[in-house]
């Protein structure tokens, strides 16, 4: 499965997932300062950074070589939303939407998207063998790439999944 994180590398002391957190700015608690200031290759880590980090944080897995779970909104027509996906070295899952999952950590209020923002937990590794791995074990896809979405007259098998193409091979993300 996943191996064990051991750093969440943007987080503070209000809402820190693990014991071991790097911050944006100094911060009672935090291990390290500045998650683009360290080495993620030394860590197996936890990410889930602002929105607009995301693209960064893609290109600093590459360049340390990275490994593992980035919390990412599943926004299919963001530019890093493909090497995402490409990058993936085991199952992702989404999350479903939830008043609960996203809230300010003094006021307890939810995210003013909650209601229709899904994330998806996405296991990454910046080395490419990595990710050959799962692609091997995936379903060969009949999807066109780029191709415009066929009809059918079949109803889907499942519902609050998303289904992607990789490389020719069909991904499956199902809800936590």
């Amino acid at each position: 499965m996943y191996p064990e994180v051991i750093i969440d590398l943007f987080a503070s002391r209000l809402n820190n997932q693990l014991d071991v957190y790097c911050s944006w700015k100094p911060d009672p608690g935090c291990t390290y300062i500045d998650a683009f200031s360290i080495d993620w290759g030394n860590f197996n880590f936890y990410a889930f950074p602002p929105f607009s980090l995301i693209p960064r944080c893609v290109q600093k897995m590459l360049q340390d070589k990275a490994q593992g779970i980035l919390v990412i909104p599943v926004w299919p027509t963001q530019t890093w939303f493909p090497l995402v996906l490409q990058l993936l070295y085991s199952q992702p899952w989404i999350i479903e939407p939830s008043a609960n999952l996203l809230c300010h950590a003094h006021f307890k209020e939810p995210h003013p998207l909650h209601k229709s923002l899904q994330l998806m937990v996405c296991p990454l590794s910046g080395t490419p063998s990595h990710s050959k791995i799962i692609l091997q074990t995936l379903p060969t896809s009949s999807w066109l790439s780029g191709g415009k979405e066929l009809k059918t007259s079949t109803k889907p098998i499942r519902k609050n999944c998303w289904h992607f193409v990789v490389k020719g091979k069909s991904i499956t993300v199902l809800p936590i």
